[in-house]
This record gives structure tokens, C-alpha cells and sequence, in this order.
């Protein structure tokens, strides 16, 4: 038996990263039973998913979450209810590890105090946005959640090598404990690589926009390109909403926004992913140090080749896959690299770029996550 638990996404949150990390353990584990516990909408959307895929033995567990606005104490207490319950059921039915898909502060306290009672029980987890939070927090504050309690029976699983090497470099307390896969995706089939339309190409924006993802450049640059005489006529598009408040603010004349207020629908998002052919990133160079981009896989899904600002965990997996797209160190280069791809296609480089994508799809795909997977799973091994 194998035993997931989301332990804090409501409905379609993280729902098709958790499906894809089931499918993992699926590839990993063909013979095993799966048992995924998580709140009653997620599983629901979580398991149409895998039927599409045909991923199956998996038992889904309807468990109770604590609400997205509980906090500090009144929040531990329902994590450690729920941990408490995981926990005893691994317990009960003979089950020595457990995959956490996810974690909160308070969340993982929980864990490592019941590591303490069950010690025959291994813990691995996923984190997602606290990485991130661990590093705005005062320099003088203790590092509580990631350097407290932690056990040899106790892995993280980040999602990136490069993360894995960024925590390691700025936390080496805890080498010891962290691992890594690459982001679990079910990539879109593809029979043919689209070309452009001969006289437009689409730039696209991938996710939810925000000004911490540096939206704003899109918008700006969208709007300074189209001043610009080219030969080829641009076309700026966001693929996703806008919940930044002061982003709303900024006027966005020459960017296509479908849908500025809502998630797209599975088939909006499909349609509007397939119609571009280059996907655009404007974050900043500092981004994504301790997070996955969820985006960047999208890219790689519908085989658009990417203009990105250079950070280190877009590099690796150009590093990895070869020339696919360009990566730029500054707002003015990304700026100079559209203008000459309007002014001056490059058709054969394109194509070399998607074509590299749908290679280096197959380094990172789940079959091969799976085999990382139960190595760490198996292993017990980090990062060190």
C-alpha cells in the first residue's frame, strides 16, 4: 500500500500536479494500491483526471482539511487531527511510508511530532509556497519549521534540481533531508509541431498574473512593440487571470486577456494554450530560487518554444533539453529578441526549438520521474 495525503488544497488547486505525482507512484509502483486522502472536491477533480489517463487502484479517502483562512494555533490543532488520522490508518494497515503533497508551517510541526510517536512510519513531502516563505522571514528568527525536529525518517521532495541545490546553498542544515524530481506533468500528445501563421506570431503568458511575476513588463512590452514598425504583426495574449488588485490598474490595450477574472475552463485553456507559439516570461530574475513554474511545463506541454527572463531554474532545463527558446538577463534583451523574431523569423531555429521540447519532454516525463522517485523512496537518499 501507498499512501498520499493533500493536506491542504481545496478543488482544483494542485490538482493536476497531485494527479500527475499519483501517476508517478502509479509507474513507480505498478502492483501497489494507492490510497489518496484529500478534501471531498479535490478528489473528485483529481479522480476524473486520472480516469482520463487510465491511472487506476487508487482508493480515494474523503478527508476534512482546515478552512484557507485558519492560522497559528487554531490551525494546528486541525493539522495534527489530520495527521493524527493518516497517521493511525498508515499505522493500522501495516503501511511504513507516507507522501505528503503538499504542506503548511503548521502542517508540517504536525508531521514531525508524530514522527516522534510512530517510528516505524517515513515521511516524505512536497513543498510548494513555504520554501518561498522561509526566505522572507527576518534573518534573526529561527528557521522553526525546516530546522526543528527533523529526522532521518523525514525527506523533502522539492521540485526542481535546481531548488534542491538553492535550499541546500542557503540552508545546508538541511542537505541531509532534501531531494528532488522534476515537476510531474501529463504533457499534452502531439502528432505535429504547428508553425506560425505567415504573417503573425503570438506571444503567450502562461498562469494566474501578478505583479511578483512581473505581469506588468508583459503589458508594457506588449505596448512598446506594437509602436514598433515589424514586418510580422504581434499578438500578446494571457493564458489565466489577474487576482492582483493593482495589476487590474494597469491598462492592457495590447494584450488579449480571455478571461481577466475567473480560471479558464480545461477546453479555453486548451484552445488558447495551442494558438500561440512563443510563451513569454517577464518574472524576475529572483523568482523561482525555492518554487517550481508551473508554467514553464505548460510551455513544454504544447510545445512553444520560450522567451524567458534567465534564472537558475530555467537554465537547468535548458541545460538539459538544448536550444528551446531564448533566455534573456534584462527586460531591454527580452524587448530586442521579440523585435527580431517579428522583423526576421528564424523558421528553421524555430522548429529545432520545438522539436528539442518534445525530445527533452521524454527526460522528464513520468516513467522517468517514477524511476527517481523509488530511488528516494526506496533509498532514503538526499540530495548530499
Amino acid at each position: 500500500m501507498l499512501i498520499v495525503c493533500e493536506p491542504q488544497c481545496y478543488g482544483f488547486e494542485h490538482v493536476n500536479i497531485n494527479a500527475a505525482l499519483i501517476a508517478v507512484l502509479r509507474n513507480a509502483y505498478p502492483d501497489r494500491r494507492i490510497v489518496f486522502f484529500a478534501e471531498k472536491h479535490h478528489l473528485h477533480d483529481v479522480e476524473k483526471i486520472l480516469n482520463v489517463h487510465s491511472i487506476n487502484n487508487v482508493t480515494l479517502c474523503e478527508m476534512a482539511i482546515p478552512e484557507r483562512t485558519a492560522t497559528g494555533f487554531v490551525r494546528f490543532i486541525k493539522e495534527l487531527s489530520l495527521c493524527k488520522k493518516v497517521f493511525k490508518f498508515a499505522h493500522d494497515n501495516g503501511c511504513n511510508r507516507l507522501l505528503f503533497g503538499s504542506i503548511t508551517r503548521e502542517g508540517l510541526y504536525s508531521v514531525k511530532a508524530f514522527l516522534i510517536i510512530f517510528r516505524a512510519i517515513r515521511c516524505y513531502i512536497v513543498p510548494h509556497s513555504i520554501l518561498e516563505t522561509i526566505l522572507a522571514q527576518p534573518p534573526l528568527r529561527p528557521w522553526r519549521s525546516f530546522f526543528w525536529w527533523n529526522c532521518s525518517r523525514l525527506t523533502y521532495i522539492v521540485l526542481g534540481e535546481s531548488i534542491c541545490k538553492q535550499l541546500i546553498s542557503t540552508f545546508p542544515a538541511v542537505k541531509d533531508y532534501v531531494n528532488f524530481i522534476d515537476h510531474p506533468y501529463f504533457y499534452k500528445y502531439m502528432d505535429a509541431i504547428r508553425r506560425p501563421k505567415s504573417d503573425t506570431i503570438i506571444f503567450g503568458a502562461f498562469g494566474v498574473a501578478s505583479r511578483q511575476k512581473g505581469s506588468q513588463m508583459l503589458f508594457s512590452m506588449a505596448e512598446e512593440i506594437n509602436k514598433t514598425a515589424t514586418i510580422l504583426r504581434p499578438q500578446f495574449i494571457l493564458i489565466g487571470s489577474i487576482l492582483d488588485k493593482a495589476l487590474k490598474e494597469i491598462p492592457a490595450h495590447c494584450v488579449s486577456i480571455p478571461s481577466p477574472e475567473t480560471p479558464l475552463t480545461a477546453e479555453q485553456f486548451d484552445y488558447y494554450a495551442s494558438s500561440i507559439d512563443y510563451s513569454i516570461f517577464t518574472h524576475t530574475m529572483d523568482l523561482y530560487r525555492l518554487t517550481a513554474s508551473g508554467a514553464l511545463f505548460d510551455a513544454f506541454s504544447y510545445i512553444k518554444p520560450i522567451i524567458a527572463i534567465r534564472n537558475p531554474f530555467f537554465e537547468h532545463y535548458f541545460s538539459v533539453m538544448g536550444d528551446i527558446g531564448y533566455l534573456c538577463d534584462d527586460y531591454d534583451e527580452m524587448l530586442s529578441v521579440i523585435s527580431e523574431i517579428l522583423n526576421h523569423f528564424p523558421s528553421d531555429r524555430y522548429i529545432l526549438q520545438c522539436n528539442n521540447i518534445l525530445l527533452g519532454r521524454e527526460k522528464i516525463n513520468i516513467p522517468r520521474l517514477a524511476e527517481k522517485f523509488a530511488m528516494i523512496w526506496e533509498n532514503n537518499q538526499s540530495c548530499a
